[in-house]
């Protein structure tokens, strides 16, 4: 699948966001090695090695009846450690799970 075939998908774990856009990311910083955790797996490495990067619309704040906003919206971006993981994230099986599961049919 290609990076650009996530936009527009709503993960499944958190349905208030949807994918605006995704490309493979290196953050360069002369001053400091900036780390993140990936939003799928939980691994953490350093963002200079590619990645992916997963811009998303965090919808509307949660907002209580005393009009007071009871969640904070979540981040705008999300990084992961590569596609695998966003498909993992979207709840995409795959081209190769779909395989897998029709061969095993009789």
């Amino acid at each position: 699948m290609a990076l650009a075939d996530y936009e527009g998908r709503t993960p499944a774990s958190d349905p208030r966001l949807t994918v605006q856009h995704v490309t493979h990311h290196r953050r360069w910083s002369p001053e400091r090695t900036a780390r993140d955790t990936c939003t799928a797996c939980g691994t953490e490495f350093d963002l200079v090695d590619r990645h992916v990067l997963v811009r998303v619309d965090p919808g509307d704040p949660v907002v209580d009846a005393t009009g007071t906003r009871s969640e904070s919206p979540p981040a705008r971006r999300r990084h992961f450690c590569d596609e695998a993981c966003v498909a993992a994230w979207v709840g995409d099986r795959g081209p190769s799970s779909a395989t897998a599961a029709e061969s095993s049919q009789p």
